[in-house]
C-alpha cells in the first residue's frame, strides 16, 4: 500500500512539474515577444498600456466635398483596435462632437481631419502645430507658419492615386500629463495609412528612431483602383519636433 501511495505521489509531482514547465515556457515566450520582438511597440505605447486610450471618432460622413472618405477612416480604426487588443491597450470610444471635457483629459487618439472631426480641428489650432490642413481645396497639407501648400492628394479621373496623412503626438491641452495622437489624412486613404502605420513594427521603429516624443510627421500612400492602399511610407524628412 505504501509503495502504491508513493508511486501515486510521484506521478502527481511529475504531472505538476510538466504543467509548471509548460507555464514557465509560456512566460518565457511572452517575455521574449514583449521585450525583444515587439520592443518598439512597447516603447511607443508604454503610457497607453497603463491607462485607457480614448478614440475620438467623427460622427458621420459629413465631408461636403467628397463623400465616402469616412469609410477609410473606420477601416483604419478597426485595424488599430485589433492591434490594441493584441498588445493589451485598453480603449474607449466617443463621438468627437459629444465628448465631455472630463473625458478629454484622457490619453486621446483623434481620428480623421478637421472637416469631419471637430476635436481634430481644435487640436490643430494650437501654436506648437507645424503641419495642418488647408490650401485652395482644403485638402492639402500646409505649413502652419506661412500657409505654404506642401502636399496634396493626387486625383486622376476622379480616382485617388496618391494621398497623404499626418501623424501628430502632442501634449493634451486639457491635461498636460496626457497625450493626444491625431491621425488625419488629406482624404480617407491618408487617414487609414496614418493610423495603420502605428500598427506596423517597422514603421513604429522609424518613429522611435527620431528620438522625439512629441512630433509631427507626414505619411504618403499609393492607392489602387479599388481604393486599397498598395503601399505607404513615413516621410522621415518631414519629421518635426513640437516642443
Amino acid at each position: 500500500m505504501k509503495n502504491n501511495v508513493l508511486q501515486g505521489v510521484e506521478r502527481i509531482l511529475f504531472t505538476v512539474s510538466e504543467f509548471e514547465a509548460y507555464e514557465i515556457s509560456k512566460k518565457i515566450y511572452h517575455y521574449i515577444c514583449e521585450y525583444f520582438i515587439d520592443k518598439d511597440i512597447r516603447v511607443f505605447f508604454k503610457k497607453y498600456r497603463k491607462e485607457n486610450l480614448l478614440f475620438l471618432i467623427p460622427p458621420e460622413d459629413i465631408d461636403p466635398k467628397r463623400s465616402g472618405t469616412t469609410n477609410k477612416d473606420f477601416q483604419g480604426l478597426l485595424t488599430f483596435q485589433s492591434f490594441c487588443h493584441k498588445y493589451k491597450i485598453d480603449t474607449e470610444k466617443a463621438m468627437a462632437n459629444y465628448v465631455s471635457e472630463t473625458d478629454c483629459e484622457k490619453n486621446i487618439l483623434s481620428l480623421a481631419g478637421p472637416i469631419p472631426n471637430e476635436k481634430s480641428r481644435f487640436f490643430f489650432e494650437f501654436d506648437e502645430i507645424k503641419y495642418c490642413f488647408g490650401g485652395e481645396r482644403g485638402y492639402s497639407i500646409i505649413s502652419k507658419n506661412d500657409n505654404e501648400e506642401l502636399y496634396t492628394s493626387e486625383i486622376i479621373n476622379d480616382e485617388i492615386k496618391v494621398d497623404y496623412g499626418i501623424i501628430t503626438r502632442m501634449k493634451n491641452p486639457y491635461c498636460k500629463e496626457n497625450d493626444v495622437i491625431i491621425v488625419a489624412g488629406c482624404l480617407g486613404p491618408g487617414t487609414q495609412a496614418a493610423i495603420e502605420s502605428l500598427t506596423k513594427i517597422n514603421k513604429v521603429k522609424v518613429l522611435n528612431e527620431q528620438k522625439e516624443y512629441y512630433f509631427q510627421v507626414i505619411v504618403k500612400c499609393k492607392v489602387d483602383s479599388s481604393l486599397r492602399i498598395s503601399e505607404s511610407e513615413i516621410m522621415t524628412d518631414t519629421f518635426t519636433k513640437l516642443y
